[in-house]
């Protein structure tokens, strides 16, 4: 039976109004159910779609049509919405058809429904309605912002230069855009870190778009070693304090870690009589990379050698020149007074603390002149041991003897001397004259140096 409604703007109505009105105007004149035309029932709409036009169609142009809608479908006593929208109403009279808009961008997402009443008065408290089925409509709630980069569960190294980017993808005039920072990942009820080491002020501009990517520089207090959380958020205003205003975007995860360094010692000069170049490449962290040789003759570039290191430590290298490439040395070192060669060093951190480049000039130089007298120097001892400042008087040759070490290092630490055994019980290598501040023996056996004079 068709639904009479008490049509509250009219005054009272019974549904045995409908029968009086027929006598009244006639059969063809009758009430009778508006046709709800569009939007279609379970029509989608975006919460903040601008407007939605609703249509119905009169059965006969001596009535007029409310439109009424509710955020429940259940219809009260009275025969209007239990729950109506505040705000929405729509009136069409004296015509077959008509339409309302509505700007629904204050309306939190979610289901709505709507229907349409005819109505005619004979006198102004002499009325009756009769009501459409009810239809509904659907909105739907504003995408999240997205984050793009880093991406989830990244790793790199602690750095200013660290930028977190992310799309707002909705962006109402009444809502503001932040991005927030946590070292917990707990979520508050709204879906928001709960534990916030920062978040930036409103990041929205006359610029920004729906798809514009929002750029933010890592806080300084927060580019320290550790895990840290990051979400962009749609926040809430005063205008518009309905919960679908209020979005958070998914949470992401980047391990920032001690950046990766690498460093290159060794001797810096060799002399031709000698020529085997030496030296080490040292990480502070697991690394993996490559170290190759480029000189001022490219005929004695020396092509890159790929290593890993498991944990912080170094890596030893050394090459000698022999045959004909010791030939073509030995003459082009004549010629120009030495050859330089550059030791570069690229590595990348195998924990995600990114990337690293160290260079270091090395130089084969020709024999030094005969030294004068007394220029000898000579230690000995057992295990490791800092023999502290020496002062070489003259280029000399440091010859070694370690005939039970496993392990047989000299070092200083302005990186004048260098010496690894290789596994050699016994060698020698060249050093300039000078003074070395802090010379060390690292060493698990019985152990000789000298420095005899360069001939």
């Amino acid at each position: 039976m068709e639904r009479v409604r008490r049509h509250s703007r009219w005054g009272g109505a019974v549904a045995s109004l409908v029968c009086a009105l027929t006598l009244v105007f006639g059969a063809s004149s009758a009430l009778a159910q508006p046709t709800l035309v569009s939007p279609a029932n379970g029509a989608t709409y975006p919460r903040n779609v601008s407007s939605i036009t609703f249509t119905v169609e009169q059965a006969t142009s001596a009535s007029d049509t409310e439109i009424e809608m509710g955020s429940s479908p259940t219809i009260a006593a009275t025969g209007g919405f239990a729950d109506p929208v505040s705000g929405f109403y729509g009136l069409v009279s004296g015509a077959s058809s008509g339409t309302y808009t509505w700007d629904p961008s204050e309306q939190a997402a979610g289901t709505y429904y709507w229907d349409a009443s005819s109505f005619v008065c004979i006198v102004e408290s002499f009325c009756g309605s009769v009501v459409s089925p009810v239809q509904s409509i659907v909105l739907t709630p504003l995408p999240a912002p997205a984050p793009v980069s880093p991406a989830n569960g990244a790793k790199q190294g602690f750095s200013a230069s660290t930028r977190f980017d992310f799309i707002p993808n909705a962006q109402p005039d009444d809502t503001g855009i932040e991005l927030v920072f946590s070292s917990s990942n707990a979520l508050s009820s709204d879906g928001v870190l709960a534990q916030p080491s920062h978040a930036t002020a409103d990041l929205t501009s006359e610029e920004t778009g729906s798809t514009s990517k929002i750029s933010v520089r890592i806080p300084a207090a927060l580019d320290v070693p550790g895990t840290l959380y990051w979400q962009p958020v749609r926040v809430n205003c005063e205008d518009n304090p309905t919960p679908p205003c209020d979005v958070a975007g998914p949470v992401s995860s980047l391990t920032l870690t001690n950046k990766v360094a690498v460093t290159l010692g060794g001797n810096t000069t060799f002399r031709i009589a000698t020529p085997r170049i030496m030296w080490t490449v040292s990480c502070n962290e697991a690394c993996s990379g490559k170290v190759g040789i480029a000189a001022s003759d490219s005929a004695f570039d020396l092509r890159p050698t790929r290593f890993s290191l498991s944990k912080a430590g170094r890596e030893r290298f050394s090459y000698t020149y022999r045959g004909t490439a010791l030939t073509q040395l030995t003459r082009a070192v004549s010629l120009h007074g030495g050859v330089e060669l550059k030791v570069v060093a690229t590595v990348s951190s195998r924990s995600g603390g990114g990337s690293a480049t160290a260079s270091r000039k090395l130089y084969i130089r020709p024999n030094p002149p005969p030294p004068g007298p007394d220029a000898g120097l000579a230690f000995s001892g057992s295990g490791s041991l800092n023999l502290g400042p020496i002062t070489v008087p003259v280029n000399s040759y440091l010859i070694w003897a370690c005939a039970d070490c496993t392990i047989f290092t000299v070092e200083s630490s302005s990186l004048g001397i260098f010496l690894d055994t290789f596994e050699q019980s016994s060698g020698q290598t060249y050093v300039d004259g000078g003074t070395y501040p802090n010379v060390e023996i690292f060493a698990d056996g019985t152990w000789d140096i000298s420095f005899v004079p360069a001939g």
